[in-house]
């Protein structure tokens, strides 16, 4: 994921894409040893990073019998997010990505990733209080606000 994030970060850095304003980002994996809530956790916090951004509401979704967790999230910007991730034992590894800017778009077409891509690399750290909005979404099936769980603590 490091090479991933970096090679995203470098072309929004160019100004290519100008700001940008919507990601959209869909993981596919082959099982592997961590749990799904990390992959999309360390995904938020890419994104996040893209954006210059925290996020401020996060609304988790997950298809009972499947391992696929969907999040829909604001970002304290205004931008938002679509990040799924997907584990599968018929598909190989895979990454989309739909970046959009104020000036231009971006977009990884979903190839399959090269052997040994590694989605557990953590190229950022992922907040503690990141993992309890997520979680907390996803058992109460609705949209957290980040601001609440903060609080709460």
């Amino acid at each position: 994921m490091q090479l991933l994030y970096q090679t995203i970060k470098e072309i929004i850095d160019s100004g290519r894409v100008g700001t940008p304003v919507f990601v959209r980002f869909i993981i596919q994996t082959i099982p592997i040893n961590e749990h799904i809530i990390d992959i999309l956790a360390r995904t938020l916090v890419m994104t996040g990073s893209w954006f210059s951004s925290i996020p401020i509401r996060i609304y988790v979704q997950h298809k009972e019998n499947t391992a696929q967790v969907t999040a829909s999230v604001e970002y304290t910007g205004g931008q938002t997010a679509i990040v799924s991730v997907n584990i599968s034992n018929t598909f190989t590894s895979r990454v989309d990505l739909m970046m959009l800017g104020n000036k231009g778009a971006l977009y990884h077409d979903g190839e399959v990733m090269p052997s040994g891509f590694d989605f557990g690399a953590e190229p950022l750290t992922i907040p503690e209080w990141l993992i309890e909005v997520i979680e907390r979404s996803l058992f109460a099936g609705k949209p957290i606000l980040v601001e609440e769980v903060l609080d709460f603590e």
